[in-house]
């Protein structure tokens, strides 16, 4: 079996709620896209709730755009960088 994910999150203690295939991103004609992946929180794009609840969502990502997996409290931080 081939792994589905790329990046692997491992939660120590408080469940944050990150879902086995919380997001991907993929690249498309003129940029960049965050689709959450039916994920219990959803994911938070500057500011912006995206998915979550088990339902699908996507957004596009611009250099610099802050991705928070699942809740605002949680430790997964990440700036999306175009390079």
């Amino acid at each position: 079996n081939r792994p589905n994910n790329d990046l692997y999150l491992i939660e120590d203690g408080e469940l944050m709620n990150v879902s086995r295939e919380h997001f991907q991103i993929a690249r498309e004609t003129g940029g960049f896209v965050l689709e959450d992946r039916r994920s219990t929180l959803g994911t938070i794009v500057e500011g912006q709730t995206v998915g979550g609840g088990g339902k699908e969502g996507r957004v596009g990502l611009r250099d610099g755009d802050v991705i928070i997996v699942g809740a605002s409290v949680s430790p997964y931080v990440f700036k999306f960088r175009v390079r």
